[in-house]
């Protein structure tokens, strides 16, 4: 079963770090091309951009996650028909943006979003995340139970933060989220604390929720060598710009960390969980 390491084209946007000029999308591209990733995530927020941009990532060897955000079928099968043009995708990473209190009415949608990707011959992701039809925990751990083909994106940042987890967790939240990491095949390399959905990797007080994600991508690589040793698992590093206020900036309007060298910390973070049980944060880049 091979592990595939993503980095988010969003989590590209300024680096970088300190530089005259951001790097283009083409050296972007080349970047994560030399580093060694599998793939790249990209926003099908604008089709006609993300289909060029995956045509570039395609011919540097780059695979796709396409991440999309709609809030009907009608949307979906409209992004489906587009991705008919896309070479490489991986899987679709979906950010549902239908809302709604009541299992049944997302339930449905969802049912009808799996129906259409199978046709598609698609695999198809759902993110937890907040501001989403994922955004509350319990309604996500609800929908599994209801719709059994559902398969999770893990980005466990959104419900530290959103929940305000404490630390160290509880037995319940702890329960929920062994329940999601049994149904997640992709996760997103983000660390959050209580307060912040995204804080330093390698900080002396990130310490703690540095360990505590570490513990859960290695349960969840666990969960899926039990559940079908031959499934591929993707791990995304999706550290995002302070320009959707993920990552802080100090007074003078620089970034705390860079965001790059974080990236390739948690992509070797990634290989030594999946390479070894044994616990332990390794892959630090110095």
């Amino acid at each position: 079963m091979p592990l595939q390491l993503f980095q988010s084209l969003w989590g590209m946007i300024g680096l970088p770090r300190g530089a005259p000029r951001p790097w283009s999308l083409a050296e972007q591209l080349d970047q994560l091309a030399n580093a060694g990733f599998d793939g790249v995530s990209i926003s099908f927020h604008d089709p006609e951009n993300a289909v060029r941009l995956s045509h570039q990532a395609a011919e540097r060897g780059l695979g796709i996650e396409a991440v999309c955000y709609p809030i009907d079928v009608a949307e979906f099968d409209t992004l489906l028909d587009v991705l008919n043009r896309v070479p490489g995708v991986s899987h679709i990473n979906m950010q549902p943006m239908l809302r709604t209190p009541h299992i049944d009415v997302a339930a449905k949608t969802i049912g009808q979003w799996y129906a259409s990707a199978r046709q598609a011959e698609t695999p198809l992701l759902i993110e937890t995340h907040r501001g989403r039809l994922t955004s509350d925990i319990l309604f996500t751990a609800e929908l599994l139970d209801t719709v059994p083909e559902m398969r999770l994106t893990a980005d466990l940042s959104h419900y530290v933060n959103g929940d305000e987890f404490a630390l160290p967790v509880s037995e319940r939240n702890q329960a929920l989220i062994e329940k999601l990491l049994a149904r997640s095949d992709v996760f997103h390399g983000r660390i959050a604390s209580p307060g912040q959905v995204q804080v330093p990797v390698r900080a002396e007080h990130t310490r703690p929720p540095l360990e505590l994600f570490t513990a859960w991508w290695r349960r969840g690589f666990e969960l899926r060598r039990a559940e079908n040793p031959e499934t591929t698992v993707t791990f995304t590093a999706e550290l995002s710009p302070p320009t959707d206020w993920y990552a802080n900036l100090g007074p003078a309007g620089t970034e705390h960390t860079d965001r790059w060298a974080e990236a390739l910390d948690l992509a070797d973070l990634a290989r030594s969980l999946w390479a070894s049980p044994a616990p332990g944060a390794e892959g630090h880049h110095s």
